[in-house]
Order: C-alpha cells, then structure tokens, then sequence
C-alpha cells in the first residue's frame, strides 16, 4: 500500500477490508473531483486530496505520526462488543405495529452510530469551497440525516463526522488570515481517531484533543473552529500563560460546569482555552486511565441519547450533551477524587506544563 500507486478500481488484494470498504464509498465522488486517496503504514485513514496537491505522501507521513502519538495517549481499551455497539440500520417497515405477547424488535439508527475501533476514516483536503459544498452534498445523499447539518456546516471550514466516518477541511479560503493548513491536517486528525475510537464526545473533549495534537505538533495553535472575529498573530502560543493568570488566584478544585452550555457550532474564547488546558492534563495521566473514562461516557452517551418518537421507535437529538455532573462523576473514577484539584494546580502551572505534550 504505502509507497506504491493503485488504480481505485484495481485494489491490491491485501488491502485491509474496512479499508477496500472505505474505498469503495468513495471512490465514485474522489473520481468525479479527481482525488487520489492516499494510504500509510496505519489501516485506519486515508487521505484525500486533488490529484493536483503534491504533497500527499508527505502528509500521509505527518498523519502517522499524530496517530502514534494520538494511541500513546489514548490507547483501545478492551471491551465487550455490546449491543450498542452493532452496526446501525435503518428502522424495520413496521416499526409501529404493535408487538405480540412474546415479541420483540429492536434496531439503531443515527449519523453519530458506529462501531468503536472499526471503520477506516478518510480525511479530506480541500482545494476550495465549491468543492467543499459538493462534499457536504454527497454527504447528505450518502446519509440523509446529515442534511439538516450540512446546511449549517457551508458557513464553517471543516469538519469531522461519525458516519460515514470522515473530517475534512478547506486549504484554502477566502478571509483566511493567520491560517495554517498543517495545522488544520494534524488537529482534524486528532479529532477522527477520537471519534472513531470513542464515538462523540462531550464538545470540549473533541475540541481540546485536536488543540493538543496541535501543540504536540510545534507548540501553537491555528485552529479555531466556529470563531468569526480576528485572529491575533500572539494568539498562537498564549493559551497556557493566559490559562496560569485566569487561575492564578483559584478556584481550588475545577468546575465541570464550566462547559454547559457550550456546543458545537459557537466559539467561545474562553472556553476554548480552558478545554485546551483541562484536556492537555488529562492526557499526561498514567495510560489507559483518560481511555477508560472516553469509553464509558460513549456506552453512557449511547443509551442516554434516545428520544422517543413513538411508543415503538426513538431517535438521536443531535444537540445531545452529556451533563457535568455525570463527566465529572465519570472522570473522578477513573482518574482519581482529586482531579478536580490537580486540574488546577496544572492550569497555574503555565507554558512549563505542557512541555511533555
């Protein structure tokens, strides 16, 4: 695979089956673009840019090592392949037909449904903003309950989605201004393989993952999804001392609820810069403990986002948040009582504490 060229139509037999599947959904749209998709050493992306962009097989190395640095961190968990975690179906013709003594009928069926550990994602880079539209249409034609979203995702520059598994972001754009395309690469990267492996997450966590992957990356962000105002070039590096001033003084333990409310599709400075730094310490606690809490907010999220739409059938609300006090109760047992104080005590730390990202 890596280092060698395939016609999309002509796949190596070797080729990993969630990859020829993943191939195979796009290959009809990349054709149509005149995309290549680019694979590495790592199964579980492909890269997808304009057969015009020769800086595919360079890009296709800076990946890999997100992904490596993304699994030191938040490595698979072992777990039980529970119901919820089959893959989704579109809800049976009789979904409403009342059921008889002894019957049952069961599915699932929303865009956020995935099978954790499974799909092979594919990132797409994009060239300009007509081509991004014309990837939210297939979008939409691919799934129709990406529909809605995809009216609202042409104002933004990017994104990332569970189903079909994919992010993607513009290269290049008009009003781009303290813009880094590479950086873009690695954060979007970061953000896919954490829905991928834990489904979607509280905003913050999936915001904050693709900032530290960032920092990890050359000690600055460029990224800024959903922000409308200017970005200052200081900007790029002054999250971690901004954080130690904001809680030079306090509090002694960390509130959860500092992100209610905040969801995607709104930017908030300073929520961003909290998540970054909460996130940022959560990722140098002792391996697999961070993971283990992702994965059982994703079977909590799971069962608790279900809305009934009828005595016999429900659906997902896509606005759907996981409340604070059932994170905090979360991550308290797997990462301790007293996270809550140590979160803290990193933030006062400053530039010093991210340093082992």
């Amino acid at each position: 695979m890596a280092g060698k060229s395939h016609a999309l139509d002509k796949l190596p037999s070797e080729l990993p089956e969630a990859m020829r599947s993943a191939v195979e959904r796009w290959r009809p749209f990349c054709d149509s673009l005149e995309y290549n998709l680019h694979a590495g050493a790592d199964a579980r992306l492909l890269l997808a840019t304009s057969v015009r962009n020769s800086r595919g097989a360079a890009r296709i190395e800076k990946l890999q090592k997100t992904i490596q640095w993304f699994d030191q961190r938040l490595p698979a968990v072992a777990k039980r392949i529970a119901e919820a975690d089959k893959p989704a179906t579109s809800p049976p013709e009789d979904k409403d037909k009342p059921l008889a003594p002894g019957e049952s009928r069961s599915w699932s069926w929303s865009s956020e449904d995935l099978v954790p550990d499974a799909d092979c994602g594919v990132l797409f880079v994009l060239a300009d903003e007509a081509q991004y539209k014309l990837l939210l249409e297939e979008l939409a034609r691919q799934d129709k309950s990406l529909e809605d979203w995809t009216l609202s995702a042409r104002k933004e520059t990017g994104f990332v989605v569970p189903r079909p598994l994919c992010a993607a972001f513009l290269e290049k754009a008009a009003g781009m201004q303290e813009w880094d395309p590479e950086h873009e690469l690695v954060n979007r990267c970061a953000q896919l393989l954490l829905v991928r492996r834990f489904g979607m997450q509280p905003f913050w966590v999936q915001q904050g993952i693709g900032w530290c992957a960032e920092w990890a990356y050359d000690g600055s962000l460029y990224c800024f999804p959903f922000r409308r105002e200017f970005v200052y070039a200081t900007e790029h590096g002054a999250w971690p001392n901004e954080l130690k001033k904001r809680f030079a003084s306090g509090p002694e333990v960390f509130d959860w609820a500092a992100f209610d409310g905040w969801a995607r599709g709104r930017w908030d400075s300073e929520r961003a810069r909290v998540a970054f730094g909460v996130l940022a310490m959560l990722l140098q606690e002792p391996t697999p403990r961070l993971s283990l809490a992702l994965e059982e907010l994703r079977v909590f999220r799971d069962t608790d986002n279900r809305r009934k739409t009828g005595e016999y059938s429900w659906e997902r609300d896509p606005k759907y948040e996981i409340k604070a006090g059932k994170q905090a109760e979360v991550l308290r047992q797997h990462l301790g009582e007293d996270i809550g104080t140590r979160v803290v005590k990193f933030l006062q730390r400053g530039s010093a504490a991210y340093k082992t990202l």
